[in-house]
């Protein structure tokens, strides 16, 4: 359960946002970590359960973001591993299109429903993977603007509405802003809390938020140990980008 949006700002920073959702009983995560994986270094938050993580930035500009999904008719399937370790299993990739292709090799058999997406400078591409099997798709070049939605209420309940607000806060602006970009994910319908983007219902709510912007030379990541809409401990990490061939 998430929501994820990118937008291009003018001055060439690309900048990729994520609430995290999730039940009201799972552990808080823990503060951003640096850590290497292979011969690449990545900012990334901690979910304690998995020692994994559901969005992560390396130093070659390639951002992982991972979406449970809830598809209709539901797939009742609960993998035996879980999803949060797949990123870390990406992260020595030196671009979003290895990462790709480094994650046809997942055993999608011991996962549950999901969606990565994987960002940097040159494009964007994905994997909707479930215990059946996988479909990959990469695209050079980045959107304007797009985002992703899943909710365990069913991802096509959730889906029209949050990309409509989007389209409505942020991508029909005069200038896409990270401010714009911040209010869409602090957003919440008083009358539809469990549609919201920043959600809440008796049994889940949106836990935190994180932020990833690749400009020049540099990977910055902010996280928001809170819903984006109160006040949280915001903790943030740098990373200096190396050629993608090293």
């Amino acid at each position: 359960m998430c929501t994820v949006s990118l937008i291009c700002l003018p001055d060439g920073v690309f900048r990729v946002a994520c609430n995290r959702d999730e039940q009201r009983s799972r552990p808080t995560s823990l503060p951003l970590e640096i850590r290497r994986f292979g011969h690449r270094t990545a900012i990334l938050p901690i979910d304690p359960v998995s020692d994994g993580t559901w969005i992560a930035v390396n130093d070659a500009g390639v951002v992982l973001a991972m979406l449970n999904r809830t598809p209709t008719p539901p797939n009742p399937f609960i993998g035996l591993r879980s999803r949060g370790e797949i990123i870390p299993l990406l992260l020595h990739a030196k671009s979003a299109e290895q990462c790709i292709q480094a994650a046809r090799a997942l055993p999608m058999q011991s996962y549950s429903c999901f969606r990565l997406i994987a960002i940097d400078a040159a494009g964007m591409g994905q994997i909707i993977g479930s215990p059946g099997g996988m479909t990959p798709d990469y695209h050079a070049g980045l959107p304007h603007a797009v985002v992703f939605s899943s909710s365990g209420l069913g991802d096509d309940m959730v889906a029209e509405p949050r990309r409509t607000l989007f389209e409505e806060m942020v991508v029909r602006q005069p200038e896409l802003t990270a401010s714009s970009q911040d209010r869409f994910h602090r957003h919440a319908w008083p009358d539809a809390s469990h549609l919201s983007v920043c959600m809440s219902r008796p049994d889940a709510r949106t836990v935190s938020y994180t932020v990833i912007e690749i400009g020049t030379g540099t990977a910055v990541c902010h996280h928001f140990d809170g819903p984006p809409d109160a006040p949280s401990q915001h903790t943030s990490r740098h990373l200096t980008l190396r050629a993608a061939d090293v």
